[in-house]
């Protein structure tokens, strides 16, 4: 652990910068770190969850993500719709037909 006085000046000591991914970072010098823990705040609604799932997968390094009141099927779809660039109902509409395929396949297999 460094101390107060052993750290300021030394830019070195936090982890390494993350890939930029958005040009607004860009220009507002928001650089996201290795190794450190980063905090999204403010209204309900404004798509903190969303920029911190967009960040995790753009940057294409392990990430840990929690988000204390987004369950996790909401994130998955919304993941699901940033690889994809599909709408989310679109997707979930899919992943219901796809699964009822699925099982009615299955149905015939298992008789």
């Amino acid at each position: 652990m460094r101390t107060l006085v052993r750290s300021v000046g030394r830019a070195s000591i936090g982890g390494e910068p993350l890939p930029s991914c958005f040009k607004s970072f860009e220009s507002s010098k928001i650089v996201m770190r290795r190794s450190e823990v980063s905090m999204f705040a403010g209204a309900p609604g404004v798509g903190k969850s969303t920029l911190a799932l967009a960040l995790a997968l753009k940057t294409n390094v392990p990430t840990l993500y929690i988000s204390a009141d987004t369950n996790a099927h909401t994130m998955a779809m919304r993941l699901a719709s940033m690889i994809s660039g599909k709408i989310k109902q679109m997707l979930k509409r899919n992943l219901i037909l796809m699964l009822d395929g699925l099982k009615q396949s299955y149905k015939k297999v298992a008789i």
